[in-house]
C-alpha cells in the first residue's frame, strides 16, 4: 500500500469516497447504505450527503436514495476538453473508423484501469458500452493491455498487484505468469488483442501511443463483435490500428512535450 501523504484532508477523502460509491449504484443509495458500506459515522455521513446535495453533486429522490447529478459529468467533460491528446488523436481516429468500418477508441491508464478518453462510432446499429470516461480493468481490455505491455519494468511492476486477476471471463489471464506471457506476445506483435476477456463475443485490437523518447502513455483501439472481426481480417485491421497509433505518436512528438 502506498505511503499515506502527510497532507491529508479526511473530509475531502470521505466526500469523494461517497461519490465514487454512489457512482456504482444506478438506483441510488440511502444514507444507511453509505454508512454500512463505507463504515462511516451516521452524523458525518448525513452532513456529507446534505453538503454534496446542496452543492449540486447529489440529488435525493422521494425514497431518500441519493444519486449523482450531471454536474459531475460536466466537470469530467471539461477535464476531457483540456486533454490535448484527444484533440490530436480525433482526426486520426476518424480516419481509422472510415478505413476499417469499426468503432475506434483512445484510452489512457490510471492505476489498474483503462480509461476511455475518446470514441468515434462506426456507421451501423451496433453500439458498445465504451463511453468516454468509462473505466475498465486494464488487463481485460486491448487498450489497457497495449499500454501495460509496453510500460518499463519500473512502472509496470507496482501496477501488477493492483490488477484483479480473478476478474473477467474464462478467456482472461488469471495468473501473473499468464499475463506476463500475454505481454510478451503483445510486444512482439506490436499490438494487443482482446478476445472476449471482458465481455464474451467481443473482440478488440489496440496499439500503444508514445511520446518521442518516452514510455507509452495512451493507446488506440477498435472494437467489434467477434463474429464480424474474424481471424482472416485481423492482420488487415491490426495494420491499420498500428499505423494510426504511430501517426498519433509522430504528431505528438512534432508538437513537443506540451501535449498531455
Amino acid at each position: 500500500m502506498a505511503e499515506k501523504s502527510r497532507y491529508s484532508a479526511p473530509a475531502v477523502e470521505k466526500a469523494f469516497a461517497v461519490l465514487e460509491l454512489i457512482s456504482h449504484h444506478s438506483n441510488g443509495l440511502r444514507m444507511v447504505d453509505v454508512v454500512e458500506q463505507l463504515a462511516l459515522p451516521k452524523t458525518s455521513t448525513f452532513v456529507l450527503l446534505r453538503s454534496l446535495e446542496q452543492m449540486g453533486y447529489l440529488i435525493a429522490d422521494s425514497n431518500n436514495r441519493y444519486r449523482l447529478t450531471l454536474k459531475l459529468f460536466g466537470l469530467g467533460m471539461r477535464a476531457m476538453n483540456q486533454s490535448d491528446i484527444v484533440a490530436v488523436a480525433r482526426p486520426h481516429l476518424d480516419r481509422l473508423v472510415k478505413q476499417t468500418g469499426l468503432t475506434a477508441h483512445l484510452a489512457s491508464l490510471e492505476r489498474g484501469d483503462a480509461v476511455y478518453l475518446a470514441r468515434i462510432d462506426a456507421p451501423g446499429l451496433i453500439r458498445f458500452d465504451t463511453h468516454v470516461g468509462k473505466r475498465a480493468p486494464a488487463h481485460l481490455t486491448a487498450v489497457g493491455k497495449a499500454i501495460l505491455a509496453n510500460l518499463p519494468a519500473e512502472a509496470l511492476e507496482p501496477l501488477l498487484p493492483v490488477l484483479d486477476l480473478s476478474a473477467g471471463t474464462d478467456r482472461a489471464a488469471h495468473s501473473d505468469a499468464a499475463l506476463r506471457q500475454e505481454f510478451d506476445r503483445i510486444r512482439q506483435a506490436g499490438y494487443a488483442v482482446e478476445d472476449g476477456e471482458e465481455v464474451e463475443g467481443v473482440r478488440c485490437l489496440a496499439a500503444p501511443v508514445r511520446r518521442d523518447g518516452e514510455p507509452v502513455f495512451a493507446s488506440v483501439g477498435v472494437i467489434q463483435l467477434r463474429s464480424l472481426l474474424d481471424d482472416d481480417r485481423l492482420p488487415e485491421v491490426a495494420t491499420a490500428v498500428v499505423e494510426t497509433a504511430r501517426a498519433i505518436s509522430q504528431e505528438v512528438a512534432a508538437l513537443g512535450a506540451g501535449v498531455r
